[in-house]
């Protein structure tokens, strides 16, 4: 909906390796200059690298976990961009939000997070065509001190030192998410804050956006709603469309394009 284009070029991120790459080498040519950057070598000896399903599932602390997760679809889209039409919402009015451009469309999530044991989430991974479960790190601290998956924060232990070893103790984290899942597609967005993204299972495709773009894409905040699930369907309630609002979402589903 609404009036969009989007020049769609392919351009290679650059890669640098890791060894002989110093602090102030990646924050004149990365950091200053806001350039995505690919960082080779620095998770070599990284024992998270061989992570399995068996391998989780062996763990003892799996057997006990129980993980908040998000259930996905088997296209495994977590957000999309809804009409408000076509919400049974009985013509009832929504109240305005503050911020808010486009009344007539949501954001709506795949489902509220459920709570879930860890080794039923792992399970579900060995069925693609059944719907999937995403522990989302964005949206509860699954990693911290205490967390359910604090168990494998040992695993990282070795990254984090070669990341403070190359690109200095600045780069430290001040906190650390694990996004765990299938195949998962994200709707259009931008982070909050700056991030060393580090893949260490499978694959990622990201769409990158130059920030002088990001006006073209970003109109306002965006109405959160959320879908029920079952336990075997996702269905839309009166009861989902929530009046939290969010900013950092496109206003434009461009995966419809």
């Amino acid at each position: 909906p609404g009036g969009f284009f989007l020049l769609m070029t392919t351009k290679e991120v650059p890669r640098l390796p890791g060894d002989g790459l110093t602090a102030e080498k990646f924050f004149a040519e990365c950091v200053l200059q806001n350039r995505p950057v690919i960082v080779t070598g620095l998770l070599d000896n990284c024992p998270a690298l061989q992570w399995t399903i068996d391998n989780l599932a062996s763990r003892p602390e799996a057997r006990s976990a129980e993980v908040a997760v998000t259930p996905l679809s088997p296209s495994g889209r977590d957000k999309q961009i809804e009409l408000v039409k076509d919400w049974p919402l009985e013509d009832a009015e929504l109240e305005a939000v503050e911020g808010v451009r486009h009344a007539d469309r949501l954001l709506t999530v795949s489902s509220r997070p459920v709570s879930l044991p860890f080794e039923r989430m792992l399970e579900a991974l060995r069925s693609p065509n059944a719907a999937t479960f995403y522990s989302d790190g964005a949206s509860q601290s699954n990693f911290s001190e205490g967390a359910a998956l604090n168990f494998l924060a040992k695993d990282l232990q070795s990254a984090q030192e070669s990341v403070a070893d190359r690109l200095g103790r600045k780069m430290l984290p001040k906190s650390k998410h694990l996004w765990l899942g299938g195949r998962t597609v994200s709707s259009l967005h931008f982070d909050n804050v700056e991030n060393l993204f580090c893949q260490l299972v499978g694959s990622k495709h990201f769409l990158l956006v130059p920030p002088e773009d990001s006006e073209k894409l970003v109109d306002g905040r965006l109405r959160k709603a959320f879908k029920t699930w079952t336990g075997t369907d996702f269905i839309r309630e009166a009861s989902g469309v929530s009046d939290v609002a969010v900013m950092n979402y496109a206003a434009y589903d461009i995966h419809e394009r």
